[in-house]
């Protein structure tokens, strides 16, 4: 979910028709393929990067990954789909309907809410069922309920309607909010601006849990949180047939239909960097591959403690790094079973006899209790396909500590599924134990060996007041040019709506792929030359041409002075068809691998900007036509005249610019 924005409003990024992407294209690097690396590189390969993605594991995914044992079909990581629109987006982006690759299922009831006694609520979209849910376990807060979700409609308003998906890369960026954080009661935390509304205990728990699903804790993330309720309502939960490794080959197929590269097994051991700025990456394998942005969707502590060199990090120091407080991280057992449960719902949420304290214990303490509350999972509720015949998949998940715990996993990981095994089979999932029929874990030490995520943490940086917004690790790295990060250890957060919306806000702070090919073209040593050569022939340009900004002063330069060139020479000609015939070999010499020494920045320039050689032949056209000495006996003809003369000229010029 998105956590802080700042106070203009995002605009969306409507362009529906895919900047063309050439061979001397900038080249962007993203490190991981989870739904934030997915997402930066169709945005990138839209705006015209030639774009590489690098998966360290077997396939793509990265925590979205997919496991498949004995016909079961497990999604390894997100399973909570909100706000689809920014799914939806990424497929319209390149001209396409996300419909027509992924079939998007809305789940009702969105939870089935267990609590410890086996009463139960459940969680819809309905206002109407909600509100009887609420009377029936509490009618004194009924109101306070509704008040409590105007109260988040407000927040969802504010906070992602109409200041989503912008970077705080400045601190003024913050100050700018703080007005809006103050009238919210954004110091509050969740469950404190739950309890302001709601008095019943268990209404309390219903209404604040959500921040356990980015890596929060109800008792220490602020109230921004809260607008989950209505984000919630206004989209609903879905969930994609095939599984969310459906979600993700849809993006894979997106990528490579772009003209995006995807390579797995190939692990990233260092961002190099030379002069503050990045060069590249290099592979565990010694490879180097170079590129002009790199973007990390790899946990962001991780990549600068381990990615980076000391040297090239005066602002994310180890010091810094250690002081970062991580979000908790998961204990998942993923099962399937030879019969089904029909009456489990899609997702349920199962309270333990604590609510507080077993918090406490987890994100203070950092010790693994006896009890547990759970996420169950069992995506077969909608899509029956995703295991054998007569059977049902499942995967199970309770927060737990973080590895600055003491938890041997070595030891422990066997006994704890044992202890949720045994209390699924006396609660929801009765006889469990008989039923079983494939069976894997994951531990804090798989977050930390599968995933490389600091501390085997589940949702990076934990989201407290003071680790958010400009105070959270920036989408552009403070301390790297050209480098940046997507995902959850990012701004704005952890969650689906908050990793795609960190993709997002590249749009902002990523230059277009022209804009740095630009930067990226060496005038240096044509400048001299050239621009006396344009001073001595034409003032009036070389006065135009300050006005221009300067990395496209001198190419401008060069180009003007290529078509002067070319113009003198056919008008001064003794015999214009040879003339003609010497400015094509010139023209045909600027695509080869040898150009005459006279145009050697020309052939820079047209490479460079990839400079159609059909402007230049359109121009010799009009010029064999002045040769000929061609009569233009009506408006047609004199127009297409003066667009080979002319409009050439004004069509290479606006790809510089």
């Amino acid at each position: 979910m998105s956590l802080w924005f700042p106070s203009t409003k995002a605009t969306l990024n409507t362009r529906t028709q895919p900047h063309p992407i050439t061979p001397n294209a900038p080249h962007a690097l993203v490190i991981g393929s989870g739904f934030g690396g997915l997402a930066a590189a169709v945005r990138l390969l839209v705006r015209g990067y030639r774009v590489t993605v690098l998966e360290r594991l077997e396939q793509l995914g990265g925590r979205a990954r997919v496991h498949r044992e004995q016909g079961f079909t497990f999604d390894a990581g997100p399973t909570v789909i909100t706000a689809p629109f920014l799914f939806e987006e990424l497929w319209s982006l390149c001209g396409q309907n996300m419909a027509d690759h992924v079939d998007l299922r809305e789940v009702t009831p969105f939870y089935r809410i267990r609590f410890d006694d086996g009463d139960v609520f459940n969680y819809t979209g309905s206002a109407a069922e909600m509100r009887k849910e609420v009377a029936r376990i509490s009618p004194q807060d009924v109101a306070g309920y509704e008040a409590f979700i105007r109260q988040s409609e407000t927040i969802f308003q504010v906070g992602f309607e109409s200041l989503a998906h912008t970077p705080f890369d400045h601190p003024w960026d913050m100050a700018r909010i703080v007005p809006a954080m103050m009238r919210l009661a954004s110091y509050r935390t969740v469950y404190g601006l739950v309890s302001q509304y709601i008095k019943h205990p268990k209404l309390r728990q219903v209404l604040s849990f959500h921040p356990l699903l980015v890596g929060g804790n109800p008792y220490s993330t602020t109230s921004i949180y809260t607008l989950i309720a209505f984000l919630e309502r206004k989209w609903g939960v879905h969930f994609p047939m095939g599984g969310t490794g459906a979600l993700v080959q849809g993006l894979a197929d997106l990528i490579r239909s772009q003209g995006g590269q995807l390579r797995c097994n190939a692990e990233v051991s260092e961002i190099t960097v030379n002069n503050r700025r990045t060069t590249g990456v290099r592979l565990s394998n010694g490879e180097h591959i170079p590129a002009d942005i790199v973007i990390s969707n790899a946990d962001s502590m991780w990549t600068y403690k381990h990615l980076i060199a000391k040297e090239h990090r005066p602002h994310w120091s180890d010091r810094r790094i250690e002081g970062v407080r991580s979000s908790m991280s998961l204990f998942v057992w993923y099962f399937g079973t030879d019969r089904k449960y029909p009456d489990v719902p899609h997702h349920s949420i199962l309270l333990g006899p604590r609510y507080k304290g077993l918090l406490k214990d987890i994100f203070d303490r950092k010790v693994l209790a006896n009890d547990f509350s759970l996420y169950l999972h069992r995506p077969t509720h909608t899509d029956p396909s995703l295991a054998p015949e007569g059977c049902d998949a499942f995967y199970v998940l309770s927060p737990v500590p973080h590895l600055q715990s003491d938890t041997d996993w070595a030891t422990q990981t066997e006994p704890y599924r044992q202890a949720i095994e045994r209390y699924l089979s006396g609660t929801v999932l009765p006889g469990l134990e008989s039923h079983i029929v494939a069976s894997r874990t994951l531990t804090p030490q798989g977050f930390l060996d599968d995933y490389l995520s600091f501390r085997g943490s589940a949702f990076g940086v934990e989201p407290i007041l003071t680790q958010s917004a400009y105070m959270r690790p920036h989408n552009q790295s403070e301390d790297v040019q050209g480098l940046y990060f997507v995902g959850a250890g990012t701004h704005p957060g952890a969650g689906l709506p908050g990793v795609l919306s960190s993709a997002r806000i590249l749009d902002t702070v990523v230059p277009d792929a022209d804009h740095l090919r630009a930067q990226r073209f060496d005038y240096a040593p044509y400048k001299r030359e050239v621009m006396d050569a344009i001073k001595e022939g034409s003032k009036t340009f070389y006065l135009a041409s300050q006005l221009l900004p300067k990395r496209v002063r001198v190419p401008a330069a060069v180009l003007y002075q290529f078509f002067r060139d070319a113009d003198d020479a056919i008008d001064t000609a003794t015999h214009p068809s040879g003339a003609i015939t010497t400015l094509r070999q010139r023209v045909d010499a600027l695509y080869s691998a040898s150009p005459n020494a006279a145009d050697e920045a020309m052939h820079a320039l047209v490479q460079h900007y990839d400079i159609p050689q059909a402007l230049f032949d359109a121009m010799l056209e009009g010029f064999a036509w002045d040769c000929e000495l061609r009569r233009y006996a009506t408006l047609d003809d004199l127009l297409a005249y003066c667009v080979r003369v002319a409009s050439t000229v004004g069509a290479a010029m606006t790809l510089l610019m």
